[in-house]
């Protein structure tokens, strides 16, 4: 039994240090926007969803031609081409299948999907970038595992500018 106790416990902690010192790399698009990714590791749609929220982060939303090509720009350099994305499909009795971005709940207006994609096979409900052209398809979230690219939120950005702006307002009034 404490055998069994001395490799669970082992286990464990080769799966902590495994994940605290997952290499994870930083780009700054030419629009400004900053994204994490591990090229290194692979995981489902939950655990990509999981890693970006528990930095603070969350997972990519692409809604224009600019912000995709200023993403691809870095993407591109990595050598690595399938990524897990912030889209996820839904479906209303009324509308049928809606593909949504989790971050902000919005349904999808700009669209970068592969030929014949979405397809809707079976269990993909998840969005993922695919090939060496970064098209998007839809893929199974749990069983499927690819690498992680995360962003800033966009209102943790805004908050971000916010305190820095009144940091240095108050920095002002009392000549500091």
């Amino acid at each position: 039994m404490l055998h069994f106790l001395n490799l669970k416990y082992s286990l464990v902690l080769l799966f902590l240090v495994h994940t605290v010192l997952a290499e994870v790399k930083w780009y700054t698009a030419p629009d400004g926007n900053r994204y994490m990714v591990d090229d290194e590791n692979t995981y489902n749609w939950y655990e990509s969803l999981a890693e970006c929220t528990k930095r603070g982060l969350t997972l990519v939303s692409i809604n224009s031609d600019q912000k995709n090509d200023a993403l691809l720009t870095g993407l591109r350099q990595l050598n690595k081409y399938e990524f897990w994305l912030g889209g996820v499909a839904t479906n209303y009795r009324n509308r049928g299948v809606v593909f949504r971005w989790i971050s902000s709940g919005e349904d999808f207006d700009y669209t970068n999907w592969a030929n014949n994609e979405p397809n809707g096979n079976g269990v993909e409900v998840c969005v993922h970038t695919s090939n060496s052209n970064y098209r998007w398809n839809d893929r199974d979230c749990l069983n499927s595992k690819f690498n992680l690219l995360c962003e800033e939120n966009p209102n943790v950005k805004e908050l971000k500018k916010f305190i820095s702006l009144m940091e240095d307002y108050i920095h002002g009034i009392l000549n500091i």
